[in-house]
């Protein structure tokens, strides 16, 4: 009966000891996921503000119409060099 008792015995402990480190890892594994998620969320968050930022500058609208007469002519007349040589 002395046998049956230590298998049994040895059968718990390594039970115990395998649900021991899976809740350890559970709890690694939760709270990675957590910092990911308070990750992520400030990383949109960002992105909002930089978003908000880039609605909001008005510089672009004021360059655009002194810097676009100049530029385009040059562009237009890359593209039809290229095109000729086709």
């Amino acid at each position: 009966m002395e046998f049956i008792n230590n298998n049994a015995n040895i059968f718990f402990f390594v039970t115990t000891i395998f649900v021991i480190i899976l809740t350890i890892l559970t709890s690694i594994l939760l709270i990675a996921a957590v910092k990911l998620y308070i990750f992520i969320a400030k990383a949109i968050e960002q992105g909002d503000v930089i978003l908000e930022d880039v609605k909001a500058n008005n510089f672009v609208k004021k360059v655009a119409p002194v810097v676009l007469p100049v530029i385009l002519p040059i562009i237009s007349f890359f593209v039809k060099k290229k095109g000729g040589k086709k």
